[in-house]
């Protein structure tokens, strides 16, 4: 067998190898958006399933500490699936860092983000209140601060 053609056999297995794993892996999609809120509060959409809403007051406390108007909100989202395709996990990473709210901001998520029974926890480990509506297709939970949460388990520092 002629060197090329052992090279070209050895390059394909590789591939094929390299992409069997990248399909048996687990993987993630990751939104991003932020948007500038004021003291009136309002809303930002992640997605179709997920929502920040941000009532009015909220900030106020915060904008005046700040000495601000308005402030930039930012929000991650990242989904994380099996290697069936069958949704595990959502982080949420918001911004600014530090940032508290009274009342709560709302994080809206509906259909198929609702996985039985599990809950959104901050970075502590802290199981966040959260309600229900419907039959459970749709959950608000209440964040009064910005900081890294897990909807589904506590897992920070270890990927699934």
């Amino acid at each position: 067998m002629s060197k090329t053609v052992y090279t070209t056999i050895r390059w394909v297995a590789i591939i094929c190898l390299v992409l069997a794993f990248a399909l048996s892996a687990a993987w993630a999609t990751t939104y991003y958006t932020s948007k500038n809120i004021d003291g009136m509060g309002g809303a930002i959409v992640i997605n179709s399933n997920a929502k920040v809403s941000i009532p009015e007051g909220a900030l106020t406390n915060y904008l005046k500490e700040q000495n601000q108007d308005a402030v930039e909100i930012t929000v991650e989202m990242e989904e994380i699936y099996d290697a069936k395709g069958q949704l595990t996990t959502l982080m949420f990473t918001f911004g600014p860092s530090g940032a508290y709210f009274d009342p709560p901001l709302e994080l809206r998520l509906k259909g198929n983000y609702m996985l039985a029974d599990h809950l959104l926890f901050d970075e502590n480990g802290e199981a966040l209140e959260y309600t229900t509506q419907g039959n459970v297709n749709l959950m608000t939970f209440y964040l009064p601060h910005f900081s890294k949460y897990s909807y589904d388990d506590y897992s920070y520092g270890s990927t699934k």
